[in-house]
């Protein structure tokens, strides 16, 4: 986890029970909001521990064992 509380694409997919591709494509979709993406054309989005939860807890069995 970074210094201001954020955590990485590994840790999000952890938390939803998925890939890190998966968190990307919530991303993609809107389902998951990043708090920041850091520079570059493939820079890492970092999450907000609580934005994540809020997902995982609205995520049904069937889209977590997808």
């Amino acid at each position: 986890m970074s210094n201001l509380g954020l955590i990485g694409s590994a840790d999000a997919a952890s938390i939803l029970q998925c890939s890190r591709r998966e968190v990307t494509r919530l991303v993609e979709r809107g389902v998951l909001t990043p708090a920041m993406k850091l520079p570059g054309t493939r820079g890492a989005y970092l999450f907000d521990p609580v934005e994540v939860e809020r997902v995982a807890a609205e995520r049904t069995p069937q889209e977590v064992t997808r």
